[in-house]
């Protein structure tokens, strides 16, 4: 992951976008070898990988355009008969279609609701957020090319899914304690590891793409949620989670508390404590929580969550964020 972040770096700053600047060929990209190579190995042929990769590029430089007209689009939006129009615009499906009209209800209550100028001024935010992520999320490419590699986005038997919330690192931390997060996929590891564009705000909707389709096919339980920050407006509260609930309302959930402390990256567990072997989970989300920001205090939660903010900006930050560390 580190490598990939060296080089869009280096890219971006000569100014050398793969996606921006090579408008002909998609296969003249600097990625594309390796793609290729990976589908090889997935018994796809020379012309299925071709394919597959031009739909992906396809779908990259579609997303500048749906980039462009987000913020007018969601500008446009003063209630649900609206919101409910572009739903229908852009062909929403069930049950996604559900939990974006529950989503739109939640956001549109918190600004009503809001007890202070300053967390009205934040509602809005996440209510514009939220409606640009909708539209953002509407790539057609990117959705064909999910599906037609959703096979590479299975857990083997012997492990469970995961999910986390707090900075790519705990993405690790939960596939070395037994689970499989997105990014231990056959697919989810290509794309985390090969350069493709230096603009988040490209490579953003295509990671919640994916990520709808492999929590969209996992059936069995229970599933994992690691995390150093819960944040109400994030895509695991308002997107992944829901979805699965739909899918199988006896969805069990344990949720895993974590923090940094010298030595590394411990779960905490029910009394405090630092778990550094495999955990089962907390099956409470606000006693999980709580037992967080016992443990790091509040002003050390506090860093975690601006930490874990802006590294879920519009802007690439290839250093990731710095979280809190419990001395």
């Amino acid at each position: 992951m580190y490598i990939k972040d060296t080089i869009l770096k280096s890219l971006a700053m000569a100014n050398m976008d793969p996606v921006i600047i090579m408008d002909q060929d998609p296969l003249t990209h600097p990625s594309y070898a390796t793609f290729s190579e990976a589908m090889v190995k997935e018994k796809k042929s020379t012309a299925e990988a071709e394919a597959l990769w031009k739909l992906l590029i396809d779908g990259f430089r579609h997303q500048r355009e749906l980039n462009k007209d987000a913020q007018k689009e969601a500008e446009a939006i003063k209630n649900t008969a609206q919101f409910n129009t572009l739903l229908i615009k852009y062909a929403i499906p069930e049950p996604l279609k559900s939990i974006y009209q529950d989503n739109f209800i939640y956001f549109s209550e918190k600004i009503t609701n809001a007890s202070t100028a300053k967390k009205q001024e934040k509602a809005k935010e996440n209510y514009m957020s939220f409606l640009r992520g909708v539209i953002r999320s509407t790539n057609p490419e990117f959705e064909q090319f999910a599906h037609k590699l959703r096979a590479l986005l299975t857990i083997s038997e012997n492990r469970e899914l995961a999910l986390w919330s707090g900075g790519i690192d705990l993405s690790t931390f939960s596939y070395d304690k037994g689970r499989c997060p997105l990014e231990q996929t056959v697919l989810g590891n290509l794309l985390n590891n090969m350069p493709i564009t230096t603009l988040w705000n490209l490579e953003a909707p295509l990671w919640n793409i994916i990520s709808r389709t492999f929590v969209s096919q996992y059936t069995r339980l229970p599933v994992h949620v690691y995390f150093r920050v819960l944040d109400n407006a994030s895509v695991l509260l308002r997107q992944e989670l829901p979805l699965m609930q739909k899918n199988n309302a006896a969805l069990v959930i344990h949720w895993h508390p974590v923090f940094n402390y010298p030595k590394g990256m411990a779960e905490i567990g029910v009394h405090g404590e630092a778990i550094t072997e495999s955990g089962r989970g907390i099956d409470d989300m606000k006693a999980a929580a709580e037992l967080l920001i016992a443990k790091l205090g509040a002003a050390s939660y506090k860093a975690n969550k601006q930490a874990y903010e802006r590294a879920n900006s519009d802007y690439f930050d290839p250093t990731r964020p710095p979280f809190a560390v419990d001395e």
